[in-house]
C-alpha cells in the first residue's frame, strides 16, 4: 500500500515548480528580466525586502536541492549572470546580453569621432526599480557632470 503524499517526487517537484516561478518573477523585485526575458538579480533587491540576502541563500538552496535530486527546474538565467556564477570574469561584451541597446551605444560612443559634448551626456544613470524610474548620479557633483572627450 502506497503511503498518502508520495507520489514519485510529484508533489515536492510541483512546489519547487511553483516556489521557483514565484520567487524568481521580477515583480518581487529579487530578479530583474533582459528584453529577452533573461533573469539576474536585482542590484535593487534590498529595495524588495531587507532579507534579500537570505532569500538568495535559501533559493541557492532550493536548486542546489533539485540538482542533487535531478530535478528540472526551467530558469531562464541571462548569459552574462551564468557566467558570473561559473566563476568567469565579466566584460563589456557580457553587456550585450544585459541591456543590447546600452552596449550599442556604449560601443558606438567608444569609435565617435565628433565632439563627445555636442551629445549632451552625463554621467547618470536611470535604474528602474518595481516600475519606478530613478536618475542616479554616476559620479557626484551638481549639476550632474558632463560626459567630455
Amino acid at each position: 500500500a502506497s503511503e498518502a503524499g508520495i507520489d514519485g517526487r510529484g508533489l515536492f517537484k510541483d512546489f519547487i515548480t511553483s516556489l521557483c516561478k514565484q520567487a524568481f518573477d521580477p515583480e518581487h523585485g529579487l530578479f530583474r528580466a533582459t528584453a529577452e526575458e533573461r533573469l539576474y538579480p536585482s542590484p535593487a533587491s534590498e529595495l524588495a525586502t531587507s532579507e534579500h540576502l537570505q532569500c538568495f541563500e535559501l533559493l541557492g538552496a532550493v536548486l542546489g536541492k533539485c540538482l542533487y535530486d535531478g530535478i528540472l527546474v526551467e530558469l531562464p538565467l541571462a548569459p552574462f549572470f551564468l557566467r558570473r556564477i561559473r566563476g568567469l570574469g565579466s566584460g563589456l561584451r557580457d553587456l550585450a546580453s544585459m541591456d543590447a541597446d546600452l552596449y550599442r551605444n556604449l560601443t558606438s560612443l567608444k569609435t565617435f569621432d565628433g565632439d563627445v559634448e555636442a551629445l549632451s551626456l552625463f554621467f547618470v544613470a536611470e535604474v528602474y526599480h518595481l516600475g519606478a524610474v530613478q536618475e542616479v548620479e554616476l559620479v557626484p557633483g551638481e549639476p550632474p557632470q558632463a560626459v567630455m572627450n
